[in-house]
């Protein structure tokens, strides 16, 4: 009884650590998050007199300025039509390509392996070692200020992280479904659509929803090719408020805080399916 008491007891213990310290994550990350918002509700005088003060008067006038001024709908509206062209067609070949290392049998293994890991060896690549390059290619090609010049680079940048996903997620699939298809006539394509597809359709929600979220806050490639604001995406808008020797804090907070809320209100509404598809390649069938 008295054994019993005791592992209850460093059960509780437990629980009030682990829940303290996921407590203390949330408020390291709320923190910036709030701090912003009290930025984005005060004059240029009050941010530097006393930044950690509630605001008073309220200036909700410089939402009603960043939206004017950053041209919000236009810049979401070209956020949209690049995500689609990147993430629609990359998955596509991704989905293919990951099916061939996960479920087909080419070069004993070893090839296969070999190929997994230089696809997904460009997640430890850094970004900004690849700009000048990309710069150099669309000059040369032509694609600067196009949806193009960050579409075809956003291809490669994705295609690690929807590789991981993608084959984590066939391979966790029994391999006698492939093979009972097979005896019923299906070819390589027919499992893929008819038998597999179905099955990783959460590690497809998943992959398509961090790809998104990433395009959405991606700032240097874009900052580098897309300088016309015609075809500027959402994350360049904040960057219009910061001049060659000022900044204007308020209005750039509001502009962040208007370019995180819908992350957070998408993040909200598809975190079910982000758990789910980490959980599909997380057992193997």
């Amino acid at each position: 009884m008295e054994l019993n008491q005791k592992a209850a007891r460093r059960k509780l213990v437990g629980r009030i650590a682990r829940m303290i310290v996921l407590v203390v994550c949330a408020a390291l990350f709320l923190v910036p998050i709030i701090f912003s918002f009290f930025i984005s509700l005060k004059t240029k005088t009050e941010i530097f007199t006393d930044p950690f003060s509630w605001p008073s008067p309220v200036q909700w006038v410089n939402y009603a300025n960043v939206w004017e001024i950053m041209e919000f709908p236009k810049l979401f509206l070209n956020t949209i039509i690049v995500s689609a062209l990147s993430i629609s067609v990359g998955l596509f070949m991704v989905l293919l390509s990951s099916f061939a290392i996960a479920r087909m049998k080419f070069g004993y293994g070893k090839l296969q392996n070999g190929v997994y890991a230089f696809f997904i060896a460009g997640i430890i690549l850094p970004s900004f070692v690849l700009l000048l390059p990309i710069y150099m290619m669309n000059s040369e090609l032509g694609t600067l200020n196009t949806y193009w010049g960050v579409v075809l680079p956003y291809w490669g940048w994705t295609a690690p992280m929807h590789t991981l996903i993608m084959v984590a997620a066939f391979r966790s699939i029994p391999s006698t479904l492939d093979e009972a298809a097979t005896i019923d006539g299906c070819g390589a394509m027919g499992i893929l659509f008819r038998i597999n597809v179905p099955v990783i359709k959460p590690a497809l929600v998943t992959s398509f929803i961090i790809c998104f979220l990433g395009i959405w806050n991606e700032f240097p490639l874009s900052s580098v090719v897309l300088t016309s604001s015609d075809v500027q995406t959402v994350a360049l808008g904040a960057s219009k408020f910061k001049g060659l020797f000022t900044v204007d804090y308020a209005l750039m907070a509001a502009g962040v805080m208007i370019l995180t809320i819908p992350q957070i209100i998408f993040f909200s509404f598809f975190q079910r399916y982000i758990v789910a598809g980490m959980a599909v390649g997380s057992v193997k069938g």
